[in-house]
Order: C-alpha cells, then sequence, then structure tokens
C-alpha cells in the first residue's frame, strides 16, 4: 500500500483473501496430522514419542496441542474426577426432584373428588354404611391427617416397600415390575421409529433444502406434530386392522401387535426430531470446514454424514433423551387405545379406583427413570464431543 493514499477495497480485499489463505493452511495441516496419526501403526506412535519428536511434531506435522499452548496430560488426569465430580453432585439432586414429585402426586390424589373408602366399603360385603366406610378408612389409613399419610408413605418407600394396592392388594412395587416389560418393549420400538424417521425426514430436508422434498417432509412432520396420539392411533386401527386385515389390534405378547401403537407413538415424536435435525444440519452445513471437505473431493455421503452429522448430533442427543421421557408418558395413551398390558394401563386403572398407592408408584417410577435419562445424556455428551469438559 502506498504511503499517503487510503486503503481501498482492492487492498482489503487483498488482506481478507491473506487471512483466509492461512486460516485455510492452519486446518488442512490439522486435518493432515490426524490422517496420519490414524494410520499410524502403534509401533511406529511409540518410537516417535520415545524419540522425543512427539512433543514438537509427529509425522512432520505441528500437533494442534502444542499450537493451541496446553498438554492433554493434566486434563486427561482430570477427567475422570470431575466427570464422578458431576455425576455425584447429579445423583444427589435426583433426591429433592423425587420428594418434589411425590408430594405433588400425592396431594393431586387426595383433591380428586370421591373417598376410595366409601367405594371399597360399597364393593365389600359389609355393605357402604357409616360404619363399615369408617372402618375401611381406619384399614387403609386414611383416618389421620394428609401430613401423616405422607410421612407414613415416604418412610416406607426408602425401605423400598411402595405399600400394597387397594383394590389388588397386591404390592405396588411388584405390580409395576410385571407391566414394565410391555412398557419398556412398546418405548424401545417407537424410539426406534423416532429415531430412524426423524433423523431420516431431516437430513433429506436439509439436504435438499428448498425443494419439493424439503416440503413434502416438512408437511408429514407437521402432520405429527397436528395429530395427536389417540387419533393417529384410531386412523391406524382403521385402516391396517379393519380396512386391511394385515395387523391385529389389541394384545401385547406378539411382534405383529407391537407394530400399531409404536408407529402412533413414534410418528409423535420423529416430528420433533425431524425439524431439530433439520435446522441443526442446515447451520452445520454452512460451515468453512464443510465447503473445505468438498472442495477437497470427499463423497457428498461423507461430508454430510462423516463431517456434517456427527457435529450436529448434540442437540439430536438432548431430545433423544427427553423424547424417551416422553415416550413414557405416551405409553400411558396407547396402552388404553390399543389396549395394551403395560405400566400406562396400570395407571389409568389406578387412577379410575382412586388407587393412591399404585398411582404414586408408576408416577414416582416415570420420574426417576427421567432423571436417569438425562443425566445418561449429560454424560452421553462428554462422548460424542470431546472439547465438553466437567468440573
Amino acid at each position: 500500500m502506498t504511503a499517503g493514499r487510503r486503503p481501498g477495497c482492492a487492498d482489503f480485499t487483498s488482506v481478507v483473501d491473506r487471512s483466509m489463505v492461512r486460516n485455510t493452511r492452519h486446518r488442512v495441516a490439522i486435518h493432515e496430522w490426524f490422517e496420519e496419526a490414524a494410520t499410524a501403526s502403534p509401533r511406529e506412535r511409540a518410537a516417535v514419542h520415545e524419540s522425543g519428536e512427539a512433543s514438537g511434531a509427529y509425522f512432520g506435522a505441528a500437533t494442534p496441542t502444542e499450537e493451541i499452548g496446553g498438554s492433554d496430560a493434566t486434563a486427561s488426569g482430570r477427567a475422570p474426577k470431575a466427570m464422578i465430580g458431576y455425576v455425584t453432585r447429579r445423583t444427589v439432586a435426583i433426591v429433592p426432584i423425587m420428594i418434589g414429585v411425590s408430594v405433588l402426586v400425592f396431594l393431586m390424589l387426595h383433591l380428586i373428588p370421591g373417598d376410595v373408602a366409601e367405594i371399597m366399603a360399597a364393593r365389600s360385603q359389609a355393605g357402604g354404611g357409616p360404619e363399615a366406610v369408617a372402618k375401611m378408612r381406619h384399614e387403609l389409613g386414611l383416618d389421620v391427617a394428609v401430613h401423616v399419610q405422607y410421612l407414613r408413605f415416604a418412610g416406607k418407600a426408602l425401605r423400598g416397600d411402595f405399600g400394597r394396592s387397594y383394590y389388588t392388594n397386591r404390592p405396588v412395587l411388584t405390580s409395576v415390575v410385571e407391566m414394565l416389560p410391555y412398557t419398556i418393549r412398546l418405548a424401545l420400538a417407537a424410539m426406534l421409529i423416532t429415531a430412524v424417521g426423524g433423523v431420516g425426514l431431516g437430513l433429506l430436508s436439509a439436504v435438499y433444502h428448498e425443494t419439493w422434498v424439503d416440503r413434502l417432509a416438512m408437511l408429514v412432520s407437521l402432520g405429527g406434530l397436528s395429530i395427536p396420539i389417540f387419533w393417529s392411533g384410531l386412523l391406524l386401527i382403521l385402516l391396517f386392522a379393519v380396512t386391511l386385515r394385515w395387523l391385529p389390534i389389541t394384545g401385547g405378547e406378539e411382534w405383529q401387535r407391537l407394530v400399531l401403537p409404536a408407529v402412533a407413538l413414534g410418528y409423535d415424536g420423529a416430528a420433533f426430531v425431524a425439524r431439530l435435525t433439520r435446522s441443526s444440519m442446515l447451520e452445520v452445513l454452512r460451515q468453512d470446514y464443510i465447503t473445505t471437505a468438498r472442495a477437497k473431493g470427499l463423497r457428498a455421503a461423507a461430508v454430510i454424514l462423516r463431517h456434517g452429522f456427527r457435529n450436529g448430533l448434540l442437540p439430536l442427543v438432548t431430545l433423544a433423551g427427553l423424547q424417551f421421557g416422553r415416550l413414557l408418558g405416551g405409553a400411558v395413551v396407547a396402552e388404553a387405545v390399543f389396549a395394551r398390558p403395560g405400566v400406562g394401563r396400570l395407571v389409568i386403572d389406578a387412577i379410575l379406583f382412586k388407587d393412591y398407592l399404585l398411582v404414586q408408584g408408576v408416577v414416582l417410577f416415570v420420574a426417576l427413570t427421567y432423571a436417569v435419562i438425562n443425566l445418561a445424556v449429560d454424560v452421553l455428551y462428554a462422548w460424542i464431543d470431546p472439547r465438553i469438559r466437567y468440573t
């Protein structure tokens, strides 16, 4: 630039071009370093490390760690301890959550109109007279104050005793454990449909952005957002069970009886996953390293799946954890529509008969499952993205 002359547009463009060239060379050097390190044999890595070359260069390229100005040895030593501390704090934080959930459920059930003692006394041989109702209330422990009832329940729950069902007279924990495999089977099948369908629609919509494929995929996902589970379940029953007679409607043993409720439940979650995948991938595909990968001549599938999809995976992992907990709640509706056995059907019957202890046991189990899944998702972050460190 000539002295005394103000910088013009051409000078500014040349400066930007030189800066882009330097950044591109830096990224290419790092990429080559990782490729050489990945293809080297363990004997070659050990020889380089013992000769001292690894401290400054690795296979002829400067290590990214040294250019940043730090060493990973100390960080890798602190990582397990930090992770253990983080998991411990999160596990302890689950305790007040469970206490709050138990209190809210306990109070809500006692605010529902009706008296379970009157209902059970009317069903018994003693009849529904005042004396029979008072006796039944005493037997059920409902003749004391509400806070005393809760403290009794909480004390037994800490010992693993959630009481016995008012109607079946069976332990609550036994009833939940018996129905749990059916609900887990349904939730896993629905989660598979949610992941495959949602991610597939989202990727197609992002790759073919602003085309008819994009619009069709978003229209399909809009249906999942708009149609409630019970209505989509009824439509599936009408089409595949009544009209075409391809699949059975009710039951929970054979895999054929799992298809319709899993599709109804999974379609609802796939809509959220598809839209989040689309927005995440559109943001990732605009990044500079994607342009560099394409300029190197990599195949489109490698660019999208290997370089793009993994970097857009974190939001999907978060949503996947939330969706699995949501599927456990949605299983209540699906099991009711398709008359399937499971925890959802169990809690509906318990609510209808005002079986307090059974409802509390089911809700606490679902809340605990939800909290554990969220903790597992947070821990999974560090495995997907090594840059994430917990303190």
